[in-house]
């Protein structure tokens, strides 16, 4: 029967007690809260409501006939009003 060296058993026992301490220094790190679930950013918000003026402004560019024209223009008002 052939003996594991005194090196390798002492390795194979230390392994493990260093990922349990790799582990417990990850685990107790202070993690960002999440938004919540729908919720959204200020860049996204700025983001989103200049994509809409953008589309409402096309729609009344391409289409100022249309019966759609005179709602997009009051969206464009709306959303261009005072931040809120």
């Amino acid at each position: 029967m052939t003996r594991i060296p005194a090196s390798m058993f002492q390795k194979i026992l230390i392994l493990p007690a260093y990922a349990a301490i790799a582990l417990g220094v990850v685990a107790c790190q202070k993690k960002a809260s999440p938004l919540p679930p729908g919720a959204l950013t200020p860049e996204q918000k700025v983001k989103l409501k200049a994509n809409a003026v953008k589309a409402y402004e096309d729609l009344v560019k391409k289409y100022p006939d249309s019966p759609h024209a005179e709602p997009a223009k009051q969206r464009i008002d709306a959303l261009q009003g005072p931040a809120k």
